[in-house]
């Protein structure tokens, strides 16, 4: 069975994550531990609770499943589960696992306090997070960059062994590069002086940021274009938004 892995691997995998982890925040120390690669997962229906019990012994952290929530969704601890793997990051068998017995997207995890909670995503999208994303650099248009127009001058007669290029003196010189126009002239300058001139209106591109985030993430999710709890506001270089969990990971990632 599952349970008789070597002892070394189990054991090995333990002293790594936990020694690695010394020090660290206890979500740090879970995120670590989704990290880490397990070298082989073979189970053969195995009971669901059995497979968890196993994945929270090679991690060394703690996971705790809502039993109740999941058996809403259809799936009890003695859902059986048929999966091999190898090489692969804890966080990923742990997505395959819940995606097989639920026969979809239907369960998730988080990490709340440094325990790994095993939910539907309906309960993991209940509550509502306000987090603050600076977005300012995204609004920034760079400065329009012209070439200079180096020419190769050569004027003139040649003298020993070639021509002689104007403002160069000897014979036989070699032609040098001559620029039109100076940094105070008229002619094209690698940095224009009255910079970009072009720059939209920030406030015009933030809310078309705004708007694409709500055309790209959920659309039925917020509150003003579809009735939604979701909200998301531009203010002073940031986009403040209160959303679900799962609207969060869309956009900049895990909350925890």
């Amino acid at each position: 069975m599952f349970r008789t892995m070597t002892l070394g691997l189990v054991l090995g995998m333990l002293l790594t994550v936990a020694g690695s982890a010394l020090g660290a925040s206890p979500n740090v120390q879970a995120k670590m531990a989704l990290g880490r690669t397990i070298p082989a997962i073979s189970f053969t229906n195995v009971p669901l609770r059995d497979a968890i019990d196993f994945l929270r012994e090679i991690s060394g952290v703690n996971v705790q499943v809502h039993w109740k929530a999941l058996e809403q969704a259809g799936v009890t601890p003695d859902t059986m589960v048929n999966m091999r793997l190898r090489q692969v990051p804890l966080r990923k068998v742990l997505t395959l696992l819940l995606t097989e017995v639920a026969g979809g997207p239907t369960l998730t995890y988080y990490i709340d306090d440094g325990v790994i909670e095993v939910t539907t995503r309906e309960m993991a999208d209940g509550q509502m997070f306000t987090k603050v994303y600076w977005v300012q650099d995204l609004l920034a248009e760079p400065p329009e960059f012209v070439v200079p127009d180096f020419m190769l001058g050569n004027e003139g007669g040649g003298g020993n062994g070639g021509g002689r290029t104007r403002g160069a003196g000897g014979n036989g010189d070699a032609g040098r590069y001559r620029s039109e126009g100076g940094a105070n002239g008229n002619g094209n300058n690698l940095f224009p002086a009255g910079g970009n001139t072009s720059n939209r209106d920030k406030n015009a591109k933030a809310k078309e940021l705004v708007d694409m985030i709500k055309e790209i993430v959920q659309p039925k999710v917020w509150k003003d274009t579809s009735g939604g709890k979701a909200s998301i506001q531009w203010f002073n270089g940031s986009l403040v938004v209160t959303a679900s969990r799962s609207v969060h990971e869309e956009i900049g990632g895990p909350i925890d």
